[in-house]
């Protein structure tokens, strides 16, 4: 089966000149390579604007939070972890944020297995990545997140994107993570092309990367805006004629503190030092979890929204899902980068 994702986008938005971000929301909608510019000379009348979005990841047994989780004879622990999953989902909503979940086999798996009878109840008879798919369009979506395995009981990440199509979740084509230090031991060069699952004969194309990373993230790219890298060894120089683009994540998610982060980068803007007529972004990462045994994740994430009401109002700040964000880069931005690398 061959399939080719596109990528899905929705915005939240920022303009140094004040005013109202009218129009920059969208839903979730996929897109086409007819909408992709050139990113050459280009003229961008859409003001700079910081575009936030939080996010989660869950991971294999060999990630310590997630290894009750992910347990098939510990089914409690997910369930409880599911419950948690759907009230930081709705709180994110409710409030006015974007939140992207981006899932690993391992957690899908789970969902096959318990995803039953009355489990359903509170997701409308929907598994859970279904549910949260669909249920607040444009505020939520679902990605695929893989660390991908060799060897016996192998995959990859189009067998991920397999995995959530068949739980009614249509690949959007965003990488959720990947390596990219150090440039030896990158792997994302080879989403350029169509990749092939090891399971099956299904074929997924990827349309834009996020989160570039290194082992125990001890040495990630981070930047903000969104840029098509040149190569390995060049990978925060945009080279326009690639095809395949990366948002960037900026906050390092080694610290705990994404909110002081974020007010880094709104301070830039409010200084007049962000470039003109361009998107940087940003992603506040959380652990998914940790949701049902941390409460205090939920509430900071509510607060952070609640702490940025005057920036959205003003046009500086815009919540926004990942894939809305690339369909606003190439669109309201006409696919100009922007590159600020996070000091860290």
């Amino acid at each position: 089966m061959k399939h080719t994702a596109f990528a899905l986008v929705f915005v939240a938005a920022c303009s140094s000149s004040g005013g109202s971000p009218g129009g920059d929301a969208q839903t979730d909608a996929p897109i086409s390579d007819a909408n992709v510019t050139d990113g050459g000379d280009a003229a961008v009348d859409t003001p700079t604007r910081i575009y936030a979005t939080f996010s989660t990841h869950n991971e294999q047994s060999n990630n310590l939070p997630c290894k009750d989780v992910v347990d098939p004879t510990k089914p409690d622990e997910y369930l409880a972890n599911r419950a948690a999953t759907i009230a930081f989902a709705k709180a994110i909503a409710d409030a006015g944020g974007a939140y992207d979940l981006m899932s690993e086999l391992s957690y899908i798996e789970q969902i096959n297995l318990f995803d039953k009878g009355s489990v359903l109840d509170s997701t409308g008879g929907k598994n859970l990545l279904k549910y949260l798919n669909e249920f607040a369009p444009g505020k939520v979506t679902v990605d695929m997140h893989s660390h991908e395995k060799s060897g016996v009981g192998g995959f990859n990440s189009s067998d991920v994107a397999e995995a959530l199509e068949k739980l009614g979740v249509p690949p959007n084509g965003l990488v959720g993570g990947f390596i990219a230090n150090p440039s030896s031991a990158e792997n994302w060069t080879r989403l350029r092309k169509p990749l092939k699952a090891v399971r099956s004969s299904y074929e997924w194309t990827a349309t834009v990367l996020w989160g570039g990373g290194s082992s125990l993230h001890v040495d990630d790219p981070s930047a903000s805006g969104v840029w098509r890298p040149k190569s390995p060894d060049e990978f925060l120089v945009d080279d326009a004629t690639q095809t395949l683009p990366n948002i960037g994540g900026y906050a390092d998610i080694t610290r705990s503190d994404y909110a002081t982060q974020l007010n880094t980068l709104l301070d830039l803007l409010k200084s007049d030092k962000l470039e003109k007529n361009r998107m940087y972004t940003i992603t506040l990462m959380s652990q998914q979890c940790d949701f049902h045994r941390d409460s205090s994740i939920t509430e900071t994430a509510k607060a952070t929204i609640a702490a940025h009401t005057a920036d959205v109002a003003a046009g500086r700040l815009v919540w926004m899902t990942l894939p809305n964000v690339l369909s606003t880069w190439k669109t309201a931005y006409k696919s100009q980068p922007a590159i600020l690398p996070n000091p860290h």
